[in-house]
């Protein structure tokens, strides 16, 4: 995460994910990489995958 954005953040408000939202939009438009790559979504994404599998094996939603 980057510095300025850490300085910034509250993350126990939504106003955390308008900052991040906001830094993605900066790193575009500056042309530099974004911090959370393909592979930490997929990551994020499987974790999730896996838990809503596991919720529906015990049958709570």
């Amino acid at each position: 995460m980057t510095a300025s954005l850490l300085k910034r953040a509250n993350f126990h408000t939504t106003n955390a994910y308008e900052l991040l939202i906001a830094d993605f939009y900066d790193h575009i438009r500056d042309g530099r990489k974004f911090w959370i790559d393909e592979a930490e979504g997929i990551k994020s994404l499987r974790i999730i995958s896996e838990l809503y599998r596991l919720s529906r094996a015990l049958g709570t939603k």
